[in-house]
């Protein structure tokens, strides 16, 4: 899963703030440590009440409740590159990430998710932002220069390869997902949402007149995303069509599921709302501007620029707790079956330790 903000408190950070719930998977740090370490998790509540351990079992593998409920395992520090990452998507056996090292120097780079030598999937970008991976390739935009529609979007095997561009003349492509056949995107300066199938084509524009579009999200019907100008979360038809305000404004990171669209808002917290409208509902309240956002099957999670954090707390909403605290500048973040992964200042790419019969490793 993955997701830049609607507003941001740094003005350096960029993320990818947006992420889409599956099955299977789900797109410098203050006291920072040599690799291996970053931050510390955190045995505590957003409250003051302990947090439920629901599925609890004797020998458990939950890395929020290892060997016993609320033992939050540590923060571990998969690669520090020393640039800066924007982005982070992951899949079945590693995170990938792009970092914007340069104008044209930036990267895309993946390591496996327990850890080991990061590889470099392609180099030479121009300015590289958000990221996402299917079954045979990752997927990723180069913003290029800011004052031309010179920035393009990409695409390399898992393994590697000679980069394919898929698109180009583009005005400051940001956000990127992919379904099953095409691959979706938004052109920051270009105001438009926009599509083109996976082994290349014409894109196709599916909307147009956005405020500053960023993040976005796809599901089987829909294409989701966030605007930077107002904070509206918008949707619309897979095909195209006339856009549907879902959130009318104040969203800076959104993630969907099969039911409903999540979103931060700095002075809400963290909220959500059904696909097809509806009534807001709030999850996380009192949140320190909350961030990147992401959801498995259970829960949301989410980065706070205000508190150098990492949060959780139950989709249905209830108490919140913090994961894993020290965290500057934390603006990407993506969740599967077993752990946590995000992204923080000066190109650190973290996870929750691993729990291995009530240990934390």
């Amino acid at each position: 899963m993955t997701f830049i903000s609607m507003r941001w408190p740094r003005a350096a950070i960029l993320g990818a703030l947006v992420s889409v719930a599956c099955s299977s998977s789900s797109a410098s740090n203050k006291g920072d440590a040599g690799p291996g370490t970053g931050g510390t998790g955190v045995t505590g509540t957003g409250g003051t009440t302990s947090p439920g351990c629901p599925g609890f079992t004797v020998a458990p593998t939950d890395p929020f409740n290892c060997g016993a409920c609320g033992n939050i395992c540590g923060v571990v520090t998969l690669a520090a590159s020393g640039n800066s990452s924007i982005a982070i998507a992951i899949d079945a056996t590693s995170v990938y990430w792009t970092d914007d090292s340069g104008s044209s120097t930036g990267t895309v780079m993946k390591v496996p998710l327990g850890g080991g030598s990061p590889t470099t999937l392609a180099s030479g970008q121009a300015i590289p932002n958000g990221i996402a991976v299917d079954a045979t390739s990752v997927y990723w935009t180069n913003q290029g220069d800011t004052l031309a529609s010179n920035g393009t979007v990409m695409k390399v095997p898992l393994a590697g390869g000679t980069p394919t561009m898929l698109a180009g003349g583009q005005s400051v492509p940001r956000y990127i997902a992919v379904d099953a056949t095409s691959v979706y995107w938004t052109t920051y300066n270009g105001g438009t949402v926009m599509k083109e199938p996976l082994e290349g084509g014409a894109p196709t524009t599916i909307a147009s007149g956005q405020a500053s579009p960023l993040g976005i999200a796809v599901d089987a019907t829909s294409v989701y995303w966030m605007n930077y100008v107002g904070g509206a979360v918008m949707k619309v038809p897979l095909a195209g069509g006339t856009p549907t305000t879902l959130v009318a404004s104040g969203a800076s990171g959104i993630a969907i599921d099969s039911t409903s669209i999540y979103w931060t808002d700095w002075n809400l917290g963290v909220m959500k709302e059904p696909l097809g409208g509806g009534t807001p509902t709030a999850i996380a309240s009192g949140q320190a501007t909350p961030y990147a956002i992401t959801v498995d099957a259970t829960s949301a999670y989410w980065t706070s620029f205000g508190g150098d954090t990492i949060e959780k707390v139950p989709l249905t909403g209830g108490i919140w707790t913090t994961i894993a605290t020290g965290q500057y500048g934390a603006a990407s973040i993506a969740v599967d079956a077993t752990n946590v992964y995000w992204q923080a200042t000066g190109g650190a790419v973290r996870r929750l330790g691993i729990c291995q019969g009530g240990v934390c490793k």
